[in-house]
């Protein structure tokens, strides 16, 4: 197998898992946390398609390129619904992401800034586009405030859709970066927008981080080029 291909593939797994921790972490501590469950209750369920479509069906709309066809292959992961009369939020589509390299390119401001797939970001654009209330949650681990979540606004991306540089290690998916000072704590964005009790979803938020700070898959990554490869995961967090 070209060597190119293999690390792209590896790469693609690599970020899959680290999107599954994240998710499996917060639908078993959080969405699932009692406590969590009086302030809603929540009913969080799988939207994506990796979960709703068979395998086959699946490779095949890797290989069309139609606007249906990328809206299905990046359809948020979840569905978030209130199953009580509850306004503006009954329903919320959200997706996950995990980023874990910082942009070094930005030198010293790099700590402010993640990395979203282009195609995955375009399609948030246009379901936000068509009036649907669609949120993200993002891990960054070198990021000052590590778990984050914000309604998919365009003014959260600083830059059109670009191409990395073909690299050994990188995915070689196009990319937009997101200006993270822009978004809200996870633990902020629940209690404003849901109503989640302040000291409810700090706590639970807090054993999480914990957890993910000495996971060695939620670990910060650095560029082969970048000064700044002794920051660790953790380093810098409020």
């Amino acid at each position: 197998m070209d060597s190119t291909v293999e690390g792209c593939n590896l790469e693609f797994f690599d970020r899959s898992a680290k999107s599954a921790q994240l998710i499996s972490d917060l639908s078993s501590e959080f969405w699932s946390n009692p406590r969590v469950q009086e302030c809603g209750p929540f009913l969080h369920e799988s939207y994506g398609y990796e979960n709703l479509l068979s395998g086959a069906t699946q490779d095949a709309l890797k290989r069309q390129f139609t606007p249906t066809a990328r809206h299905i292959r990046f359809a948020p992961d979840y569905a978030l619904v209130l199953p009580e009369p509850a306004g503006r939020h009954a329903a919320t589509l959200i997706e996950y992401k995990v980023t874990t390299t910082p942009r070094y390119t930005f030198r010293d401001e790099q700590w402010n800034f993640g990395q979203i797939e282009a195609d995955s970001w375009e399609n948030l654009q246009r379901l936000r586009a068509s009036g649907l209330e669609v949120a993200l949650v993002v891990f960054c681990p070198y990021h000052p405030r590590p778990l984050l979540a914000e309604f998919a606004e365009s003014s959260l991306a600083v830059n059109e859709r670009r191409a990395v540089q073909s690299t050994i290690t990188g995915s070689r998916t196009d990319y937009i970066n997101l200006d993270l000072r822009k978004m809200r704590t996870f633990e902020m964005f629940m209690h404003e927008e849901f109503s989640v009790n302040k000291d409810v979803v700090r706590d639970v938020c807090l054993n999480l981080k914990e957890a993910w700070r000495v996971n060695p898959l939620m670990r910060t990554t650095h560029a082969s080029a970048s000064s700044y490869k002794g920051s660790e995961t953790g380093f810098n967090w409020e």
